[in-house]
């Protein structure tokens, strides 16, 4: 188990946990200015649920890519990953009977546990370059 959590810290740097903090107070400058007639409330809330649902499952999906590309690369080619598989198991488990208002509760977590745990299998078991 301990080794694990070693493992785990090697894969989720925390100088990159405070870029990806500066990127939500950013997102969350750009609302405030943008809707400024809107309480500062309302905004926190909007902001921590695009951060939520877009942004931290498309870091965290990326992860396994930490050497290969530059942080803002991942973050962006994350956020249009994360999108993009968003979309299409929403309208999967749509078909299959499962509401749209379950989804944000499930799938955000799920993806970043995905993401952390390729990271990690693949950090403990090297694959070789092609």
């Amino acid at each position: 188990m301990l080794a694990k959590i070693g493992t785990i810290k090697k894969v989720i740097d925390k100088k990159e946990l405070i870029k990806v903090g500066l990127i939500y107070l950013g997102l969350l400058i750009v609302f405030i200015l943008t809707f400024y007639k809107e309480p500062v409330l309302n905004l926190l809330r909007i902001t921590l649920g695009i951060f939520y649902l877009y942004v931290l499952p498309g870091y965290f999906l990326t992860l396994y890519y930490k050497e290969r590309l530059d942080f803002f690369f991942r973050t962006v080619l994350g956020v249009v990953l994360n999108t993009a598989v968003l979309l299409i198991v929403s309208y999967y488990l749509g078909i299959l009977g499962i509401h749209l208002k379950y989804h944000m509760y499930f799938l955000p977590p799920l993806f970043i546990l995905a993401g952390i745990g390729i990271a990690v299998y693949y950090s403990r078991n090297s694959v070789p370059e092609a």
